[in-house]
């Protein structure tokens, strides 16, 4: 057992000391040979005082004192030396060798050398690197190489060396000349150690030709300097001269010593840098779609880039959060002595930049951009760059997570997303990282990019969308195919973690339309579906064929809720809701009857060429995405003019999917029927447009018996009976035409109506059908398979299902009301409303479209009411009703409709309409519209019609009020009156004028025959006097027996008188006294 020796220096003045490197001792100089070690030639010179020990290697030392020449001093000694020793045991040497507790080991010397040591296996043993002759003071003029390795390690790991040492005391490499310890010791490195040259490399492999992670001096805690392979080389050099001076008051140790570690890590992580490479890590989605990145676990040389190079799929983007990030600050050295030591490719790179670490993260790949193009290299976008005491954005509460808490996920404000596949991390290391540590953890991320989960699939496009990168672009992306018949293709949930609650969101909804040519339908297939944790069943509903989603409202309003709604589009702005699912699609082939969802579900469109599916999520934790719900499908774009053979999965069967095989006579029988049916549909002649009900009242009845489908298009398509056809007859009666028409045409089933008010600010719809209502609770009740199921058309998913008979089984149960934000109806006991009383017990289901009810809305001064919403289509169709009837057997039904509105009056108090919509007869005429603002009204519902309706030979009103005689009869005997009192007015007046017209036009011909009458006797007389024989003589032999009446009688001067048998101007026959009067009067 080796004894060491301890020499203690009380005082020391040999010779001058000048120089540590170059004739440093040249008067005199000391010097200690250790037995068995090579000489060093290493000397101590000058003076020094304080506390100087010197622990021997081995059991016996040489002690040489040289004195040239005596040094000339003027007061003073110019040579003083006293020392003293101790041999102590090697259990007493504790700082060397450890204690009883834990015993150290140095290693293994080198034979032939001073102090060159080799450690192994320091996973099992407390290995100490320390330098010679510690804890005292080191000797002079030796290189020390103190080699470390680890060659076993488990499988599957890789081991790292680390040295390190956290006490400050136990370092202390001289770097300067100081008397006294009045500045604060701090580790120096590089260059800063060159005025005694006494330092510690430390080189990343087992050679000195390997890259230096540090050289070091001064004194102060080391952090961890780990290698990057299985072997670590430390050299430690002193120079050949020095001065035994030990600074006052002793607060450290000469020399040093470093604690040894080993350290394993994965072989496949990115943990280290594998031998002969570059720090480039290459992330991508196809080894892993999301993991945790940290920094190297080795240290790093000076003038090091690290680049992580993330790149994902071609429709991906990237994700990256900051979980913790620590970046050692110092006053950098000298550049020149950092790169002096490491000449790589990289410290091209570096400039004096102030920065000793410096990271940037970039939006692409910063390195391969245009790396093969002549051209100048793409530009990409800088995310952040930071330096000293700037940090990237953390989210560090993420640290609080673990296998019992989950911490909310890191926001967009806590992340770094790239707008593309690629993104680029640079840690710029200027010093390296051995003395100052960098250090970040970061969670990272490759996320599908469809940052919109809003689709469109038509036939002339597979698919379309719109999306907005986190980044801020936009994209694109559209892939064309040709139209034809029977386009296909796949379709699926959107897998963009931002959508779900791993990635901050709480709720979703994604809409998938499909939209085919006007002569096409959809088919749409479920395959796999997944709904997370939210409880819900989804299964066939009875009362109409379809899907539908059953769950509580308590269970709503605590975890929310996950569904799969598929809706169809008829009319702009009209979404009819068809099936829901909410329950798990496994798609297994062997169905399990007791699973209603647990395998594939196939449906077709029936109305429209338009189809929506609607995927709604709401209340996601923080661990759901799109992992707990998914759903995947495929489509197919069918031409109605092709026949869908052996298609199993139309919606008309979608309840047979998990029947038992002692029903297959029952199935082949519902599948003639469904294959009628299909024949049925591919030939409807129908268009929707044509469909659309406008005006002040209408009828749409379905009468029996069915016609076969060979009646329907005059092919010999199979034998059917009544039950087995596909389509029936619709007669619509519509008046809004000035005359009523009935139009009778061939309609296929399950093609709904639309009932729209003729003015949507005014008028509302009022509808009835004979039947009652049925739900799940009173389906028995109902003896028909046929139903009528109406909608508002402002809100399809809330229906009412009537069972289209004239009563029910259970007589008792006859009332059955209902109400919801859209519609009213009332199941009452009623009057059959042709009027035939033959049925007392027959029931009729009323209709009032959205706002009717609603005590809040008020009618303005123009007459407009302010319950309808503002949007154009919302207030189209927020007072329409959708009409659709279910025709499964024999059966004879009509729905009729009237446009009502309210008077101005009764719309503005609160308490003229009764909101429980009760109708009894004791109170329906006690809050009446007034005569003078509703003179044309139904008092019954309390709503005013059109004055088409009133008195026009059919009963509109419930109670037939605006038929009744005592209506009609007042109105039309008022109207005679009133025409006949007109009509003789009118008589009388023109009898008046026209006795006015005659007299006056006898007064003016009289007036002129009297003046002809008087001139014409004064020429009779002239003529006389003149002609009297001559006349006399013509009279006498023309006188030829005329007979007439006219005389001409003298008078006055006694003139000859006698009787003339001519006149003398024709027109006094007209005029003559004979004649007594106007001939025109």
């Amino acid at each position: 057992m080796r004894i060491p020796t301890v020499l203690t220096f009380d005082t020391f003045t040999v010779g001058r000391f000048l120089s540590f490197t170059n004739q440093g001792c040249p008067d005199g100089f000391m010097m200690i040979r250790e037995e068995g070690r090579p000489a060093t030639g290493g000397q101590w010179c000058g003076s020094a005082w304080g506390y100087t020990v010197y622990y021997s290697e081995t059991a016996s030392i040489n002690l040489t004192l040289y004195l040239a020449r005596l040094s000339e001093q003027g007061i003073g000694y110019n040579f003083d030396f006293k020392l003293s020793y101790k041999f102590l045991k090697r259990s007493e040497a504790h700082l060397r060798y450890g204690n009883n507790t834990l015993s150290t080991w140095r290693g293994d010397l080198v034979n032939g050398t001073y102090c060159d040591r080799v450690l192994t296996r320091c996973d099992t043993r407390a290995c100490r690197l320390q330098s010679p002759n510690y804890p005292g003071v080191y000797p002079r003029n030796v290189t020390c190489y103190y080699r470390i390795e680890h060659k076993r390690a488990p499988p599957g790991h890789r081991a790292l060396l680390a040295v390190n040492q956290r006490n400050s005391h136990k370092i202390h490499i001289k770097d300067q000349v100081v008397k006294y310890d009045r500045s604060q010791r701090i580790l120096r490195v590089w260059d800063q150690c060159n005025v005694v040259q006494d330092y510690l490399t430390v080189y990343d492999g087992g050679s000195t030709t390997d890259r230096v992670l540090v050289r070091l001096c001064g004194g102060d805690t080391v952090p961890d300097i780990v290698s990057s392979r299985n072997t670590m080389l430390l050299e430690f050099h002193t120079s050949p001269y020095d001065n035994p001076f030990h600074p006052v008051p002793l607060s450290f140790l000469p020399g040093f010593e470093l604690e040894v570690h080993v350290l394993f890590v994965d072989d496949k992580s990115r943990s280290f840098v594998k031998e002969n490479s570059n720090c480039d890590f290459y992330i991508t989605s196809y080894e892993n779609p999301s993991g945790t990145l940290e920094n190297p676990k080795h240290s790093l040389p000076p003038n090091t880039t690290c680049r992580y190079h993330f790149h994902g799929k071609p429709n991906e983007i990237v994700w990256i959060s900051f979980i913790k990030y620590y970046s050692a600050s110092t006053d950098p050295p000298p550049a020149a002595s950092i790169d002096s030591l490491n000449n790589d490719d990289d410290s091209n790179n570096n400039n004096n930049d102030e920065c000793h670490a410096k990271l940037i993260i970039w939006d692409g790949d910063q390195t391969q951009q245009d790396k093969h193009s002549a051209s100048p290299k793409k530009k990409i976008r800088l995310m952040g760059q930071f330096c000293k005491d700037e940090i990237p954005v953390l989210c560090d509460h993420s640290l609080l997570r673990n296998s019992s808490r989950h911490t909310r996920p890191c926001s967009l404000a806590e992340s770094y997303v790239s707008t593309g596949r690629d993104l680029t991390l640079e840690h710029i290391l200027r010093q390296g990282s051995a003395l100052y540590p960098i250090s970040f953890v970061l969670r990272y991320e490759f996320v599908h990019n469809s940052m919109s989960c809003h689709l469109v699939f038509t036939s002339s496009s597979s698919f379309s969308f719109s999306s907005s990168s986190l980044g801020g672009s936009s994209r694109h992306d559209e892939s064309v195919v040709k139209k034809s018949a029977g386009i296909s293709g796949k379709f699926s949930s959107p897998k963009n973690v931002f959508l779900y609650g791993r990635g901050g969101a709480h709720n979703l909804s994604c809409v998938y339309r499909f939209e085919a040519e006007q002569d096409q339908k959809v088919e749409i297939s479920i395959s796999r579906a997944s709904f997370g944790d939210k409880v819900c069943m989804s299964y066939v509903d009875p009362l109409v064929n379809r899907w539908t989603c059953d769950r509580r409202t308590s269970d709503v309003k605590l975890t929310g809720l996950a569904e799969l709604v598929v809706s169809e589009y008829p009319w702009p702005g009209v979404k009819l809701v068809r099936d829901c699912f909410c329950s798990n699609i496994t798609g297994n082939a062997d169905n399990d009857s007791t699973n209603n969802n647990n395998y594939r579900v196939s449906l077709t469109s029936l109305t429209s060429n338009i189809v929506e599916l609607k995927f709604t999520i709401t209340r996601m934790n923080v661990t759901q995405d799109y992992n707990d719900f998914f759903f995947e499908g495929e489509y197919r774009f069918v031409s109605n003019n092709v026949p869908v053979e052996n298609n199993e999965d139309s919606d008309d069967t979608r309840n047979h999917g998990n029947e038992d095989d002692d029903n297959n006579s029952d199935n082949e029988e519902q599948k003639l029927q469904k294959r009628q049916q299909q024949q049925s549909r591919r030939r409807c002649p129908s268009r929707l447009e044509d469909r659309k009900l406008r005006g002040t009242s209408g009828e749409i009845s379905l009468k029996s018996p069915l016609l076969s489908v060979r009646h329907y298009d005059g092919s010999d398509f199979g034998k059917t009976t009544g039950s087995d056809v596909a389509a029936v007859e619709e007669i619509l009666k519509n008046t809004d035409d000035l005359t009523t028409t009935a139009i009778a045409t061939h309609q296929c089933i399950n093609e709904p109506w639309l009932i729209e008010p003729e003015d949507p600010r005014i008028n509302f719809i009022y509808l009835r059908t004979t039947g009652f209502a049925i739900n799940a609770d009173n389906i028995a009740d109902c003896n028909t398979l046929n139903r009528i199921i109406v909608y508002s058309a402002i809100n399809t998913k809330d229906k009412s299902v009537i069972c289209p008979e004239t009563r029910s089984n259970n007589d008792g149960n006859n009332s059955h009301n209902s109400k919801n934000n859209n519609n009213n109806y009332n199941n009452k006991n009623k009057n059959n409303i042709n009027g035939n009383n033959d049925n007392e017990n027959s029931k009729t289901v009323e209709f009032f479209s959205g706002g009717w009810n609603h005590t809040s809305a008020t009618i303005t001064a123009d007459g407009m009411s302010s319950f309808i919403p503002s949007s154009p289509i919302t207030q189209q169709h927020a007072r329409s009703f959708v009409v659709e009837f279910i025709q499964k057997e024999p059966g004879t039904y009509s729905v009729m409709w009237i446009a009502i509105s309210k008077s101005a009056r009764a719309a503005t108090d609160t308490h003229y309409f009764n909101t429980d919509g009760d109708n009894s007869a004791g109170n329906i005429f006690s809050m009446v519209p007034p005569i003078e603002d509703c003179p044309y009204r139904c008092p019954e519902i309390k709503a005013c019609i059109s004055s088409v309706l009133w008195c026009d030979g059919i009963k509109h009103c419930p109670s037939g009020f605006d038929e009744e005689e005592i209506n009609c009869s007042y109105r039309f005997g008022v109207t005679l009156l009133y025409v006949a009192v007109g009509a003789g007015i009118l008589g009388v007046f023109l009898v008046l004028l026209l006795a006015t017209g005659c007299l006056k036009y006898c007064l003016y011909r009289h007036k002129i025959r009297t003046k002809k009458k008087k001139k014409k006797k004064k020429n009779s007389l002239n003529s006389l006097n003149v002609n009297n024989i001559h006349v006399n003589h013509m009279h006498h032999h023309h006188n030829n027996g005329l007979t007439s009446s006219s005389q001409l009688q003298s008078g006055g001067g006694g003139g000859a008188g006698g009787q003339y048998n001519i006149t003398s101007h024709p027109q006094d026959l007209y005029t003559s006294d004979n004649y007594g009067k106007d001939s025109i009067c």
